[in-house]
Protein backbone atom coordinates (compact mmCIF):
# COMPACT_ATOMS: atom_id res chain seq x y z
CA UNK A 1 0.00 0.00 0.00
CA UNK A 2 3.02 2.20 0.17
CA UNK A 3 2.95 3.84 3.69
CA UNK A 4 5.69 6.65 3.68
CA UNK A 5 7.36 6.81 7.09
CA UNK A 6 4.61 9.29 8.72
CA UNK A 7 2.19 6.81 7.98
CA UNK A 8 0.85 8.50 4.94
CA UNK A 9 -0.39 6.58 1.66
CA UNK A 10 2.00 8.16 -0.85
CA UNK A 11 -1.05 8.04 -3.40
CA UNK A 12 -3.00 10.13 -1.36
CA UNK A 13 -0.66 12.93 -0.37
CA UNK A 14 -0.68 15.34 -3.62
CA UNK A 15 2.32 17.41 -4.59
CA UNK A 16 1.91 21.26 -4.70
CA UNK A 17 4.20 23.73 -6.43
CA UNK A 18 6.49 25.54 -3.76
CA UNK A 19 5.68 29.63 -3.13
CA UNK A 20 7.32 32.27 -5.24
CA UNK A 21 10.06 33.43 -3.80
CA UNK A 22 10.00 37.41 -3.56
CA UNK A 23 13.44 38.67 -4.43
CA UNK A 24 12.89 42.30 -4.82
CA UNK A 25 12.45 44.41 -1.00
CA UNK A 26 10.15 47.34 -1.60
CA UNK A 27 12.26 49.70 -1.65
CA UNK A 28 13.55 48.39 -5.02
CA UNK A 29 10.02 48.96 -6.20
CA UNK A 30 8.94 51.75 -8.54
CA UNK A 31 6.14 53.43 -8.14
CA UNK A 32 4.68 55.88 -10.75
CA UNK A 33 1.54 57.90 -10.50
CA UNK A 34 0.20 59.05 -14.23
CA UNK A 35 -0.26 62.04 -15.24
CA UNK A 36 -4.09 62.13 -14.87
CA UNK A 37 -3.93 61.16 -11.63
CA UNK A 38 -1.99 64.34 -11.00
CA UNK A 39 -4.24 66.44 -13.63
CA UNK A 40 -7.09 64.74 -11.50
CA UNK A 41 -5.49 66.13 -7.87
CA UNK A 42 -4.85 69.63 -9.62
CA UNK A 43 -8.17 70.37 -11.04
CA UNK A 44 -9.66 69.55 -7.72
CA UNK A 45 -7.60 71.60 -5.31
CA UNK A 46 -7.72 74.74 -7.42
CA UNK A 47 -11.87 74.40 -7.86
CA UNK A 48 -11.92 73.80 -4.26
CA UNK A 49 -9.52 76.72 -3.19
CA UNK A 50 -10.86 78.97 -5.90
CA UNK A 51 -14.36 78.20 -5.04
CA UNK A 52 -13.91 78.03 -1.24
CA UNK A 53 -12.24 81.04 -0.67
CA UNK A 54 -14.55 83.86 -1.44
CA UNK A 55 -17.88 81.09 -0.16
CA UNK A 56 -16.26 79.30 2.49
CA UNK A 57 -14.85 75.77 2.87
CA UNK A 58 -17.72 73.61 2.84
CA UNK A 59 -18.73 75.16 -0.30
CA UNK A 60 -15.46 74.82 -1.97
CA UNK A 61 -15.70 70.90 -1.16
CA UNK A 62 -19.23 70.49 -2.34
CA UNK A 63 -17.38 71.70 -5.68
CA UNK A 64 -14.52 70.06 -5.88
CA UNK A 65 -16.63 66.73 -4.81
CA UNK A 66 -19.48 67.31 -7.32
CA UNK A 67 -16.68 68.44 -10.06
CA UNK A 68 -14.47 64.62 -9.52
CA UNK A 69 -17.83 62.92 -9.49
CA UNK A 70 -18.92 64.52 -12.39
CA UNK A 71 -15.86 63.76 -14.47
CA UNK A 72 -16.21 60.47 -13.68
CA UNK A 73 -19.55 59.83 -14.33
CA UNK A 74 -19.03 61.42 -17.80
CA UNK A 75 -15.93 59.07 -18.31
CA UNK A 76 -18.00 56.33 -17.47
CA UNK A 77 -20.42 57.19 -19.94
CA UNK A 78 -18.22 57.94 -22.83
CA UNK A 79 -17.50 55.27 -25.47
CA UNK A 80 -13.94 53.48 -24.51
CA UNK A 81 -13.75 54.84 -21.15
CA UNK A 82 -14.28 53.78 -18.17
CA UNK A 83 -14.80 54.82 -14.38
CA UNK A 84 -11.70 54.49 -11.86
CA UNK A 85 -11.20 54.47 -8.27
CA UNK A 86 -7.83 55.97 -9.00
CA UNK A 87 -9.06 59.32 -10.32
CA UNK A 88 -11.57 59.39 -7.68
CA UNK A 89 -9.05 59.08 -5.17
CA UNK A 90 -6.69 61.97 -6.52
CA UNK A 91 -9.66 63.97 -6.73
CA UNK A 92 -10.51 63.35 -2.71
CA UNK A 93 -7.02 63.84 -1.91
CA UNK A 94 -7.01 67.09 -3.87
CA UNK A 95 -10.22 68.66 -2.19
CA UNK A 96 -8.96 67.35 0.79
CA UNK A 97 -5.54 69.58 0.63
CA UNK A 98 -7.47 72.85 -0.92
CA UNK A 99 -9.78 72.59 2.19
CA UNK A 100 -7.27 72.58 3.98
CA UNK A 101 -5.54 75.81 2.20
CA UNK A 102 -8.54 77.03 1.92
CA UNK A 103 -9.30 77.34 5.90
CA UNK A 104 -5.20 78.35 6.90
CA UNK A 105 -5.75 81.04 4.22
CA UNK A 106 -9.64 82.47 5.72
CA UNK A 107 -8.19 81.75 9.00
CA UNK A 108 -4.80 83.84 8.53
CA UNK A 109 -6.79 86.03 6.24
CA UNK A 110 -9.44 86.85 9.09
CA UNK A 111 -12.68 86.08 6.84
Amino acid sequence: MGLSRDGLNKNDCKVHARPPVVTESLDMQKITIGKDKLYHFMVCLAATILVGIPLGFLSGIWFGLGLGLGKEYGDKSAAGNYWSWGDLLADLLGVVAGALFTILFRTLAGV
